[in-house]
Order: structure tokens, then sequence, then C-alpha cells
């Protein structure tokens, strides 16, 4: 209850809250992350402190928190390990599985319909028109992205609405809620490894296959394969060269998915689809 009362004060329900609590480009280990937050410069710190403190009343230890005093920072950390330890560790195969599965989603759409496909069917709150991404939000807000690219996060405990960081300076994010009715839904979806598959070719080229079954970059094959790009470069060719996958490149990415020949032969159909 002290990490939660903790937290809900440093990270509100509000129209804003600070940047430095969602450091980009750290590491994927919590421990990692969450001194990535305990070593925020002081300057930034008083400057999203101050800027949260326009927003609502904060508490009185905040001061202390924006100035950096080790003893605060100890604090956040030491509430943010709590949480993380109660109420995320213990469910996080079903959320892993909920992300995992809407960011396979996001890549069997881009392969199929391409940027304007990915960008119109985020959230009932996105709305892509004219080069132009349009968010509800309860305040005004304009990123102008000036040839940075936009990294979409999809998020097991964002609602009701998409949000971004406040700074225009920070990389741009957008972090929206993944729909209840695609929540977890990876699960049961996985691919089956058939042994019969895997007689006819090879554990490793049965298990590229199967990694492409929704749509899949090369990194991608190689990673769920266990093996290095390159090799898996050279399995996605045989595969295709057999009339099991088609690849198409855009831009320094080559993207995989399967083709019905091969979605017959890893769903055991006696009937190929023309």
């Amino acid at each position: 209850a002290a990490a939660t009362r903790l937290l809900a004060t440093v990270c509100p329900h509000a129209e804003y809250f600070p940047d430095f609590l969602t450091p980009s480009g750290s590491s994927a280990d919590p421990e990692e992350r969450i001194d990535t937050v305990a070593r925020t410069p002081a300057n930034r710190l008083a400057a999203e402190l101050g800027k949260l403190a326009s927003v609502r009343p904060l508490a009185s230890w905040i001061s202390d928190l924006a100035s950096g005093r080790p003893a605060a920072m100890m604090a956040l950390g030491t509430a943010m390990r709590v949480y993380w330890q109660v109420a995320i560790a213990p469910h996080l195969a079903h959320i892993g599985a909920s992300v995992e599965a809407e960011r396979r989603r996001l890549l069997q759409r881009f392969l199929r319909a391409g940027l304007d496909g990915v960008l119109s069917d985020l959230d009932p709150a996105v709305r892509w028109r004219e080069s132009t991404l349009e968010v509800d939000y309860p305040c005004d807000q304009v990123l102008e992205l000036d040839g940075r690219g936009l990294t979409l996060v999809p998020s097991f405990f964002c609602w009701r609405m998409p949000v971004s960081l406040a700074d225009p300076q920070l990389p741009p994010v957008l972090v929206y809620p993944i729909r209840q009715d695609r929540l977890g839904f990876c699960v049961d979806e996985e691919p089956a490894n058939d042994d019969r598959v895997d007689r006819l070719l090879g554990s490793t080229r049965s298990c590229v296959l199967q990694a492409a079954a929704k749509g899949a970059s090369t990194g991608e094959l190689a990673r769920q394969a266990g093996i290095s790009p390159a090799t898996a470069s050279h399995h996605a060719t045989v595969l295709r060269n057999a009339g099991l996958l088609r690849s198409r490149r855009q831009g320094n990415v080559v993207l995989h998915e399967l083709t019905p020949l091969g979605a017959a032969l890893l769903d055991g159909g006696t009937a190929v689809p023309l």
C-alpha cells in the first residue's frame, strides 16, 4: 500500500506525468530500468516534477525528490521494486504473451496493408489522416516528427486512451492500449511443432517456418529459432525456393510470411488452397 501511494503521487491519473519515469533505450531488465530512473539528473527531476506540481497539488516530500536527494530517490526505487514484485512479476507471462501477440499482429498487418494499414488499426482513439496521426487526449499537443521515427508501444496497462511523452525533444513514442479482445490471444494460437514437419524439414528449418506463421523479419526468425541472422536468411531462402515462404524487402528489413502451401503444411491439411 505504501509503494502504491508513493507511485500514485509521482505518476497520477492526470493529463501529465513525468517523462523520466519511462526511460527510453534502457535494458529490459527491471532492475536496470529502475537504476536508470534513479540516475535521472537533478535538473530534469526539478523541471518535470515542477510541471507536475502545476497540474495538481503534491506532497511535501516531492521537493526532496525534485532536488535529487538520495533518500528520496532510494524511496522511489524501493517503491518501484515492490510494485514490480507484487503487481507485475506474477503475471509477466500473460502480460508478455499479450504484448507479443499485438506486436505480431502489427507486423502481419504491415505485411498485408503497409504503414497506412498499421496506423489506421491501432486503437479506436487513433485516426490516421493524410500523414497526420490524430489521438484523443484531454489536452492539446502537437508533435512534429521532423524525420524522426515513431515508436509504437502496445501496453497491457494503458487504458482508455493512448499517451505520449510530454517533452517533444525526447524520442517520439506512442503508448496505446492493447484492446481487451486481443489480450493474451497468442497463448493458444502459437503453431504446434508437428513432428512430421520436423522430420520433413529438419527441426531448425521447421522452427523458422513456424516463426513466419504470423509474419516475421529475418531477425525475428533468428531470435525464435535460436540461430544467427545469416543462418535464418539461408533457411528462409530454401523455404522460399520450395514455395513455403514469400518475402519482401521494406527498407533495410526483409519480412517473411507463409504461402498457402506453407500454411497448409503447418496445419497438416490435405488440401492446399490455390
